[in-house]
């Protein structure tokens, strides 16, 4: 066989290589994180609270404790109530390459808090800092005359419909709304550090 031959061989080899690694390493340059939208705005409906007497079927894992007092009642959030959420666009990327959205404050609820803004109590906030989140937070609020740390955590949960779905009774709920209240150490002793978690219906508002 002639020597230009096996030279037009090498030489198609090599640019086949060279094509194939650039496209790799575009393929392993791509962020999935890069698609997602930067910021963006939602608003929780909270039904009943998630627990184990519930209509709704439960799992520990769609669910959190950090203290041993429930809030009860509204304090804030309660059955009913709806509050609304602006995310801040910060990702994080799971090991199976997904992301989570997961930083947001609380800009309005319907359930009596007022909100005096982002909250610094890294005590609060660790307790919602979850990989397993869609978001959390951490916010300054003033309610039933107590201020405080108004935490909270969405919790994706595993309804058949998505996240995005209608709460069905009999059905793990689509989502499940968390949150933790801490006082500040000026706050009335009758200020107590309790949380809650809710089944939620979460819905979209746009950018």
């Amino acid at each position: 066989m002639r020597a230009g031959y096996h030279r037009r061989v090498n030489w198609i080899s090599r640019i086949a290589i060279v094509i194939g690694g650039a496209l790799y390493l575009a393929g392993c340059s791509t962020d999935p994180c890069s698609a997602l939208q930067g910021s963006g705005r939602y608003r929780v409906t909270l039904h009943e609270p998630y627990t184990e007497q519930g209509p709704f079927t439960y799992s520990s894992t769609l669910s959190r404790q950090a203290v041993d007092s429930r809030c009860g009642g509204p304090f804030g959030a309660g059955t009913g109530a709806e509050l609304e959420f602006r995310t801040t666009g910060t990702f994080v990327k799971h090991d199976n390459g997904s992301c989570t959205l997961v930083a947001a404050e609380l800009t309005a609820t319907s359930a009596g808090a007022v909100v005096l803004g982002p909250s610094s109590n890294a005590f609060a906030r660790l307790q919602v800092e979850s990989l397993n989140s869609y978001f959390f937070g951490a916010d300054n609020v003033e309610v039933d005359g107590c201020q405080g740390t108004f935490a909270f955590e969405v919790i994706p949960g595993i309804a058949p419909d998505g996240l995005f779905s209608t709460p069905v009774p009999g059905q793990y709920p689509p989502a499940v709304f968390y949150r933790l209240f801490v006082p500040d150490d000026t706050a009335d002793p009758a200020c107590a550090m309790c949380d809650d978690a809710f089944v939620a219906q979460l819905e979209t508002l746009g950018p």
